[in-house]
């Protein structure tokens, strides 16, 4: 990757990001009413989940090789929470037409952007956890 090492790591980050929420939210639009919200989610995050391990570790923080323990772990804690985070919103959230689902998921999606690049930083680079 050092071809697109002169790309600051955030705008790595949100450009992996982007094409892995593209991932889930697609395949949530997609299925959602036929499988219901909850199964919707799930079955959008395991794509997007997968696809986003990969993109994150590789691009967005230069991780090759094969992935520690440490960070598959903390990768599937971090899918649990913003799986359970984002059902449980779009679940609370009144409903009303498809349409309404569709704003509500891109907007509960927003809410959690922030905290996965600081906790994904600190997972895929255990040398920024501890300051210096």
């Amino acid at each position: 990757m050092p071809l697109l090492s002169f790309i600051p790591r955030p705008a790595r980050y949100a450009m992996s990001a982007g094409l892995n929420w593209l991932v889930d939210f697609l395949v949530f639009v997609a299925i959602f009413q036929t499988t219901g919200i909850p199964l919707g989610v799930f079955i959008a995050r395991v794509c997007g989940g997968a696809f986003s391990f990969v993109t994150h570790r590789w691009f967005s923080f230069d991780r090759t090789g094969k992935p520690t323990r440490r960070e598959m772990i903390g990768f599937a804690c971090l899918w649990i929470v913003n799986y359970a985070a984002v059902t449980l919103l779009l679940m609370l959230l009144p409903g009303g037409t498809d349409l309404w689902v569709v704003a509500a998921k891109f907007s509960v999606e927003v809410l959690v952007f922030a905290a996965n690049y600081l906790f994904l930083k600190r997972l895929f680079v255990p040398s920024l956890a501890t300051p210096r």
